[in-house]
């Protein structure tokens, strides 16, 4: 069984709420070769890389891909925001 685009999302949202980052969800594309999904997001301060995803057959391991890039585009967000904090007047720069 094929994930839909709110499944998708709701693994993506809830990992920046669970971790309490603002990360604003773009869009979720479809790709065809290979077949799995690119998710497009930013935050504060700018857009952030795309998650690409392959499908696979086991929904369970594509949600945990999803769930742990999206970890990572927090953890990017933290990054961000303490230098921001460091160096307040290279806001624009980042």
């Amino acid at each position: 069984m094929k994930l839909r685009t709110p499944e998708i999302e709701k693994a993506f949202v809830q990992v920046t709420i669970d971790l309490k980052r603002i990360l604003v969800l773009d869009g979720i594309d479809q790709r065809e070769q290979p077949p799995g999904f690119r998710i497009r997001s930013h935050d504060l301060y700018g857009p952030l890389p795309e998650i690409i995803i392959e499908e696979t057959r086991d929904r369970y391991q594509v949600l945990d891909d999803i769930q742990r890039e999206t970890a990572k585009l927090c953890a990017m967000i933290r990054v961000r925001d303490d230098l921001v904090a460091m160096f307040p007047s290279c806001y624009r720069s980042i």
